[in-house]
């Protein structure tokens, strides 16, 4: 469900407002989309995926009040249907209390018709999305920022703090979004809103644990670990049960396999199938089999995947949060997703549960000359060159500002780095996929989001966690069976045993062949050979993309906004390939912002994507407002 909230003390239609809000979220055509007007203002939903669970996240009391949650919420303690039945039969505490004692992925609405007040509770990592502007007595939420345009009440202007973290990390840090006037939510979050008064309090209802530097492997007690996934699974099956598990040949999806199958639920599973000489998919499909899988499916991705209409639906779901181009894994799946699974089971935490959020020891020293690209950097240079020189310098200068900001909220260690990385890579780079992109279709069940467990994993440190060295005993203490066949992850493959031939011969050869295909694709590029190899009829095949998509939106692109630099856009708007690297980063740095201006402003919509490639849509130099 998406949920969408209106107050204002201006004279603004609320009613009208959210009904433009929600229809801007309305992408399928199984969704449907509620407005609900009450003092002060209105609250509008749009039910997508949640129309599969048997619990029901809408809720009218009988007395008025109003309850609507986003997300997939879980209970390990009683049933979820018990909590939300009581919470919108109960007064504001009351109610408050039974939704806070909710876990994984989610946002909650609960409107108290007696006191004629609105809390809203995030859930304790912050993982589903609700977005908010308050301003001069308006207070707008939403869990898409597209509804908050479609609200006609904010312009399309971009933060330029937070288009400079989209550059220098591919994700938004802290709780800046990249539209200028919205914020998101934060984690483990209450807020309290009177609208007679337009006074909002806010409370956290959870907190991280103290770290515990001293602990090895031995101390973890995976056994618990483990039983709290396993009553979060039981919990997600209450809303449906088995669907289908995402697998791949890591850890996540096949201790979720594991899990799933010891428990007796007998879920599909789909993998995408990168070639014969993949190591990933061919270990997925192995144990996928000896775990007693059997209802497999394998899908090849689509070499035209980029230019088409699913890419441009996922960029619409998931709203250019990150540098998606070439983001193979999660933007090819989402295009196999379908309503008729119901719900699929995607990763855990997602991801940081058992294993380390970030790899290498030496606090915020060593995590931003390893992850942040400075100023020199070519991707840098490519916005410095593309954007005016004013919206360049704001990118780079307000995303080092906020960095230091954000980093000084936290110890500078390893557990500092790693409460970052959660807060921030958590919530917008791994997260989008399921609660933003697949929630559109099917339930997504992200295990490993409860506070009992995160109680006992943030406390882990690196040393214990590095190496998968936790994953590897959970697996081996546990579920022994899951080690049968190689792991794949991160691009390196992990066994059992000290060294196998066989396996050692598959990894060099996997880096080999991604040294040669790496090579190929940028010969072309390169003074003199991409001529050369044209005449010779051999760089037609050098790089597998098709750029018609993004051919297109560069054609397209608003040269005289003064976000941009009109010259540098249409030097690239004239450019002819092969491209030189400066002039690739430029025209992807100017797709990313033209395509999320399209969105933003209601251009690029759910009905128009299949012939987005074929409409002539004019160019503007203005906002909506």
């Amino acid at each position: 469900m998406k949920i969408a909230v209106c107050f204002a003390q201006d004279g603004t239609d609320c009613e009208d407002t959210v009904r433009r809000m929600t229809e801007a979220m309305c992408l399928y055509e199984g969704h449907r989309c509620r407005v609900m007007p009450v003092p002060g203002g209105a609250i509008g939903c749009v039910l997508t995926s949640d129309q599969h669970s048997a619990i029901p996240l809408l809720r009218e009391g009988s007395d008025g009040n109003l309850l609507a949650v986003s997300g997939v919420p879980i209970a390990l303690e009683g049933s979820v249907d018990s909590h939300l039945a009581r919470a919108v039969k109960a007064d504001f505490r009351s109610a408050l209390d039974a939704l806070k004692s909710l876990d994984g992925a989610f946002a909650a609405l609960f409107w108290d018709a007696r006191k004629r007040k609105l809390a809203v509770i995030t859930d304790a990592l912050g993982i589903q999305p609700l977005y908010m502007t308050r301003r001069n007595g308006l207070l707008l939420l939403a869990t898409e920022l597209k509804a908050l345009t479609a609200s006609g009440l904010l312009d399309v202007e971009i933060d330029p703090a937070s288009w400079g973290a989209f550059v220098s990390l591919g994700f938004t840090i802290g709780n800046r979004t990249q539209l200028a006037q919205a914020t998101r939510a934060d984690a483990a979050c209450v807020m309290t809103y009177d609208p007679a008064t337009n006074n909002m309090e806010t409370d956290r209802y959870w907190s991280w644990p103290s770290p515990r530097p001293a602990m090895t492997v031995e101390d973890v007690d995976t056994g618990d670990m483990l039983q709290i996934v396993q009553r979060e699974i039981e919990s997600y099956t209450s809303h449906y049960q088995p669907g289908t598990i995402l697998l791949s040949g890591g850890f996540d999806s096949r201790l979720i396999l594991a899990l799933l199958r010891r428990m007796g639920i007998d879920s599909g599973a789909l993998i995408l199938d990168h070639g014969r000489s993949s190591a990933e998919s061919l270990y997925a499909t192995k144990i996928a089999r000896n775990l007693g899988c059997q209802n497999v499916e394998r899908f090849t991705p689509s070499p035209t995947y980029y230019s088409s209409a699913a890419y441009l639906k996922y960029l619409l779901m998931d709203e250019v949060a990150i540098p998606s181009w070439g983001l193979h894994i999660s933007t090819h799946v989402s295009a196999h997703i379908r309503p008729e699974m119901h719900a699929v089971w995607e990763g855990l935490g997602p991801g940081f549960a058992f294993a380390p959020s970030y790899p290498r020891s030496g606090g915020f020293q060593v995590y931003i000359k390893d992850r942040c690209k400075d100023r020199t950097t070519l991707h840098w240079q490519a916005v410095f060159s593309t954007f005016s020189k004013i919206a360049g310098q704001a990118m780079y200068e307000g995303f080092r500002d906020l960095l230091a900001r954000e980093t000084g909220k936290y110890p500078n260690d390893d557990f500092g780095t790693a409460r970052f990385q959660m807060s921030s890579q958590m919530r917008t780079f791994l997260a989008p996929s399921p609660v933003a992109v697949y929630a559109n279709m099917v339930l997504p069940y992200t295990p490993a989001l409860s506070k009992s467990l995160w109680n006992l994993a943030a406390a882990i440190p690196l040393s214990v966690t590095a190496g998968k060295k936790l994953y590897l005993r959970v697996l081996e203490q546990h579920f022994p069976e899951a080690l049968s066949v190689p792991i794949c992850s991160g691009g390196k493959l992990i066994s059992r045993q000290a060294f196998t031939p066989g396996l050692w011969l598959r990894g060099n050869w996997d880096v080999v062949r991604h040294w040669c295909r790496y090579h190929w694709k940028r010969l072309p590029r390169l003074p003199f050979a991409g001529s050369s190899l044209g005449r010779l009829g051999l760089n037609r095949d050098a790089d597998h993309t098709p750029d018609d998509l993004l051919d297109a939106v560069v054609r397209r692109a608003e040269a005289d906004h003064p976000d941009l630099d009109a010259d540098a856009v249409r030097r690239l708007q004239q450019a002819k390939p092969p491209y030189t690297w400066p002039v690739r980063l430029g025209r992807r740095m100017l797709f990313y912002w033209q395509i999320w201006r399209f969105i933003m402003q209601g251009r690029l919509t759910a009905s128009n994507a299949e012939t987005f490639l074929q409409e002539d849509v004019p160019k503007t130099s203005g906002d909506n407002a």
